[in-house]
């Protein structure tokens, strides 16, 4: 239906709401749809400004006038006006994986090569090359066709609730275009703000006297995580999908839309079948052709309407993406190939010393304001005091600042350095408590573990999204509970209440229930992430999951031994030591106490279902070559039953499986009498336990 048409059917509309029925209602949300996605997603409208306004006029004239007709795809809700006071927690399926990132040439072969060895020397891979976006990943999901919910990434397997943001985005559909769409479908891509808007909202901040947004996906962030829907309808997102999480009723006979088989086709073809607006500059072809793209998408970056750091390089082939599988983090089928940090030359004018969680004292420099790739920098880490020396920098001297990874400043190299220049002083003692600094090697290091400076850098890292990611508790607000005397270690976090956080100056009731909500949904976490949240020394992702496949409970570090400990596979004498060290520490102990009183858990849903599995009491170690299975596969197939594994062995060791060519481990077996076990003995011991 066109705007003339309802004129002549109506005449002057505007007057005579009374004579449209529910079917030119219907109709008419039909029609708004129609020009929308031709002006937002199509770039190529069909009728004016002016036209489109009168009909959406119309629109709301009637729903005010019949409010029981409001459609839930109708174009009047992309206006918002829905609060919410409480994101909730929206559980993906399938988690949303990040990807492995990758800034050279040889990375990208190394890609390559290893889709080759998977899939076999003869298979000629076709890649699909699409710009990474640099906004807020968010996961859109699709009920027989209308838009039923809008969720951010969050960890990857939950994230929150933004529908009502959501559907103030122009180009998202709140209705699929496809006839007959499947009956369930979730749509991954990015929220993004274009360079331009981003500018123009920071102009209209700064005339608030608001805080501004450090860049645009900043600003795309903080406008989907409005309480207020209207606020986000203000602001100019845009929504660029990459891909489709799940889907029911794959194929649609019907129709004649089957879903495609190539990444390339699912860009050109399904997406805009579906409604959306696809990103541009894609390539796809071979390994050399995705090498050239990058080198092209990189000069082009500076004249593209949004922030991109990066291309994204899939396999073609979506049937081969279950073959080549995942790792605990990233697909094996697509990589993350981004540019080289961009970089900004500005003037050093102080530097200051910061005491971290681990009592490491980090330099850093206070710059002159200076734009780096749309990010206005004021500060920048000088990392150690080797690193100061090998840069022989100085206050007052003129430097380059690069962006690591388009994300962390640092000072790169002095470009020019005056007569005025002032040496930096090393400081003796530690900024934060005035203990005396000890020097180790390459870093200066305060002993005090009660230095404020250490708490409050744990406390930190532990709500961060490296520790147990609690949105809403920010570094800021750590801070000012800690000064406030709320909260002194992790523990206390989960014992917040309202009346806590109601003399905390900025915080409104909004902000307070969305972060004790945030609190309360990281009561329940997998075992591996509140082991890495803790900070212990030498203990990052990995090591934590290693840890958490070897024990099925928190409790349970408090009696471990530092031997059994280091017999782990992966787990050296230093991890050991420093595992042992933290759990057998009195006030690390009583603070975890605290925290279990609250009803917090860390245990995986696996183990918590598989504490009496027949394995349970066994520490197996395997050695030479066994023809059935690799040593990884064997190795999680009897922790399935409940058994933990080691590389070495020890005497804590039940079971040592030999293959062919079995070495020294099979002899230290016959010496401390440990039960030995063939492979056919293994897999006969396998198959009883099916």
């Amino acid at each position: 239906m066109s705007f003339s048409a309802l004129k002549k059917r109506r005449g002057d509309f505007k007057s005579k709401v009374d004579l449209f029925d529910r079917q030119d209602y219907a109709e008419l949300v039909h029609c708004l749809q129609y020009h929308g996605h031709r002006y937002y997603t199509l770039d190529d409208p069909e009728i004016s400004d002016h036209e489109y306004d009168q009909l959406y006029l119309l629109l709301t004239e009637i729903e005010k006038e019949n409010p029981q007709w409001i459609a839930p795809d109708s174009p009047s809700l992309k206006v918002g006006g829905e609060i919410k006071k409480i994101f909730e927690s929206v559980e993906h399926n399938p988690a949303m994986l990040s990807l492995d990132n990758i800034t050279d040439e040889a990375s990208l072969f190394d890609f390559h090569q290893r889709i080759l060895k998977v899939l076999g020397g003869n298979f000629i891979p076709e890649y699909h090359a699409e710009l990474k976006f640099d906004g807020l990943a968010v996961d859109l999901i699709y009920e027989n066709g209308l838009l039923v919910s809008g969720s951010t990434r969050g960890d990857g397997n939950f994230g929150e609730d933004v529908t009502h943001n959501i559907r103030t985005i122009q180009n998202v559909p709140l209705k699929l275009m496809m006839e007959n769409p499947p009956a369930k479908i979730s749509i991954r891509g990015e929220v993004v703000m274009p360079y331009e808007s981003f500018e123009m909202l920071n102009k209209e901040l700064e005339g608030q006297q608001k805080k501004l947004f450090a860049n645009p996906r900043n600003a795309a962030s903080g406008s989907l995580r409005q309480q207020d829907s209207r606020l986000t309808a203000s602001r100019d997102l845009y929504f660029f999908p990459y891909g489709v999480g799940k889907i029911q009723e794959k194929n649609n006979p019907e129709t004649g839309y089957l879903f495609p088989q190539q990444q390339s086709e699912v860009y050109a073809d399904y997406f805009p079948a579906l409604g959306f607006k696809v990103s541009p500059d894609v390539k796809k072809g071979s390994i050399e052709a995705m090498a050239a793209h990058f080198t092209y998408i990189m000069q082009k970056r500076s004249q593209l309407k949004y922030d991109i750091d990066g291309i994204v390089v899939k396999l073609n082939d979506l049937s081969k993406w279950t073959l080549l599988g995942m790792t605990s983090k990233s697909p094996r089928y697509a990589i993350a190939y981004k540019f080289p940090a961009r970089s900004g030359i500005t003037e050093i004018s102080g530097v200051v010393f910061q005491t971290g969680r681990t009592g490491v004292v980090t330099p850093v420099a206070n710059l002159k304001p200076v734009n780096v790739g749309g990010v206005v920098i004021k500060r920048a880490t000088l990392h150690n005091i080797r690193e100061m020396e090998r840069l022989n920098i100085h206050i007052g001297d003129t430097v380059e600042v690069i962006r690591a990874g388009d994300v962390i400043p640092k000072v790169e190299k002095v470009i020019h350095s005056s007569e005025n220049s002032i040496a930096i002083k090393i400081p003796e003692k530690c900024p934060e408590c005035s203990d005396k600094l000890i020097h180790e090697d390459i870093y200066i290091r305060c002993p005090n573990k009660n230095c404020r400076g250490r708490k409050v850098g744990l406390l930190k890292y532990f709500v961060s999204r490296d520790g147990l990611d609690i949105e809403g508790l920010g570094a800021e607000w750590v801070e000012k509970l800690f000064d406030l005397k709320k909260i002194s270690d992790y523990a206390d976090i989960f014992y917040l209440k309202e009346t806590d956080l109601t003399e905390i100056e900025g915080m409104g009731e909004i902000l307070r229930g969305n972060m004790l909500h945030s609190i309360e949904q990281r009561k329940t976490v997998p075992l591996d992430v509140f082991i890495k949240s803790l900070g212990i020394s030498n203990v990052g992702p990995r090591t934590a999951e290693i840890l958490a496949e070897n024990f099925y409970t928190l409790q349970s570090f408090f009696s471990v031994s530092e031997e059994s400990l280091n017999a782990i596979h992966e787990i050296g004498p230093v991890i050991a030591s420093c595992v042992f060290e933290y759990f057998q520490d009195a006030e690390n102990q009583k603070t975890i106490w605290k925290l279990l009183k609250t009803g917090f858990q860390a245990l995986d849903a696996e183990k918590k279902e598989n504490l009496d599995l027949p394995l349970k009491n066994e520490t197996f170690v395997f050695t030479g070559t066994m023809e059935s299975m690799t040593r990884e596969e064997s190795q999680k197939l009897v922790k399935k039953y409940g058994a933990k594994t080691a590389g070495s062995v020890s005497n804590l060791t039940t079971v040592v499986v030999f293959g062919e060519n079995a070495g020294s481990k099979l002899k230290k077996a016959d010496g401390l009498g440990i039960k030995k076990m063939s492979e056919a003995e293994f897999l006969q011991l396998v198959e009883k336990l099916k």
